[in-house]
């Protein structure tokens, strides 16, 4: 048996309206990454805040086609 590697689907938009990503999108790569975590998907958004990038690099998978997307960053209040 081989063991299936981690999956990261959006469950969840939190009415987030300008965004390419959509519910049960599979994310592959932020920034170039391979995600192995969700700790280390805040340090990705956190890293790219910090240096003024108004936008991450996301590689999807929507049902069978994948796809790059240039998501902008969510405000955080």
């Amino acid at each position: 048996l081989k063991e299936s590697p981690r999956r990261f689907v959006v469950e969840n938009l939190n009415n987030k309206s300008n965004t390419q990503v959509r519910i049960n999108d599979e994310i592959l790569l932020v920034e170039g990454k391979s995600l192995t975590s969700m700790s280390q998907l805040k340090t990705l958004v956190f890293t790219a805040v910090a240096n003024n990038k108004s936008t991450l690099s996301l590689k999807l998978r929507r049902g069978n086609q994948e796809m790059s997307v240039n998501e902008p960053i969510a405000e955080f209040k």
